[in-house]
């Protein structure tokens, strides 16, 4: 069962900095068999946040049976588009469109149909252009721009448009946190608090999340809140860190949902309003609300128990990369060949 005094260590492992990269998704309708989907009641999938880092792309293939009211009864992935959060997150969210009924074309049962989701990154920058912007943000951070040293300290640790040079790049970092940027120290109090390629300093590192968060910045909010909720490196502050976390919310982190509703659920004293978070939070492919609703649905826990919708809660967290659903999935998917 997922504690809060373990929460900490679950935000080093699931947070991920702002990905560069920008995806965009569409729905190909050329795979559709006469019944389709009103594309006005489809809400975009969500792309997860570790294959758009990565950047992963495909197009894959869902298969959905629609109902006599045109809602969807089941729905599977026929074509793989070769990375597994990807299929899960576009049979999720395209699983809740309303397609025209059965009846509409001759048929009088549910009927399946097939439609594509491509996943697909933004036109790619030129080496040139990447040069070009690295000399740019150069000058200006030279000049004094808070914002500029920022983009700058990030081409020195990706090696965009310069060499690789992580000691320009926390150079730059520290220079323009200083100089007032949230992102930065957003950045560089996450770094001293997990030790992220810096020697390890918990109080600076805090010190610069609070900064952060002031300014507005959802993850630092988010971070905050979550050492104020567990006690970690500070005394515990129950009523704070979930008003941080609030904060976030409201800013659309979906991260901080989980957290919320994980912390709501086991000792916060407020289990349907975390029960609540956690089906959103889900919804939107957060590993952590994942691997806690199906827990709840695995033990009957205020819900009435369903290992079927456990297991494929699982399977979409530990397609993320978090260890525990994987265990879970050990302990509820029998070995192929088996019953």
């Amino acid at each position: 069962m997922t504690s809060l005094k373990t929460l900490p260590l679950l935000l080093a492992s699931l947070l991920i900095l702002p990905a560069r990269a920008e995806g965009v998704g569409r729905i190909d309708r050329s795979a559709a068999k006469q019944i389709s989907a009103d594309l006005k009641t489809c809400a975009k999938p969500e792309w997860p946040k570790e294959a758009l880092r990565k950047q992963q792309v495909g197009t894959v293939t869902l298969a959905f049976l629609v109902g006599l009211d045109g809602k969807v009864l089941e729905s599977r992935v026929d074509k793989s588009s070769g990375h597994l959060q990807l299929d899960l997150a576009a049979q999720d969210g395209l699983a809740k469109c309303q397609f025209t009924p059965p009846e509409s074309v001759g048929r009088t049962e549910p009927t399946w149909t097939r439609m594509q989701y491509v996943w697909t990154l933004g036109a790619k920058r030129t080496p040139q252009q990447i040069k070009a912007d690295f000399v740019k943000d150069k000058s200006l951070a030279e000049k004094g721009d808070a914002e500029a040293m920022y983009r700058l300290s990030g081409a020195y640790a990706g090696g965009h448009g310069t060499e690789r040079n992580r000691e320009e790049s926390l150079r730059w970092l520290r220079q323009s946190a200083e100089s007032g940027s949230a992102a930065a120290q957003e950045a560089l109090g996450y770094m001293l608090v997990v030790g992220d390629n810096v020697a390890k300093d918990p109080d600076e590192g805090w010190a610069w999340t609070e900064k952060a968060a002031a300014q507005g910045r959802a993850q630092a909010q988010m971070a905050l809140g979550i050492s104020l909720l567990s006690g970690r490196d500070r005394e515990q502050d129950p009523v704070r860190g979930r008003a941080l976390l609030e904060k976030s919310i409201a800013q659309g982190n979906t991260m901080a949902m989980g957290m919320l509703g994980t912390w709501l659920l086991r000792e916060g004293g407020e289990p349907q309003r975390g029960l609540e978070l956690l089906e959103t939070a889900a919804d939107k492919q957060d590993r952590l609300a994942q691997f806690t609703l199906g827990e709840a649905l695995e033990k009957g826990e205020l819900l009435p128990q369903d290992n079927a919708r456990a297991l494929a809660l699982y399977q979409r967290s530990a397609a993320g990369g978090y260890g525990p659903a994987a265990r879970a999935l050990v302990r509820l998917q029998p070995p192929v060949g088996k019953p």
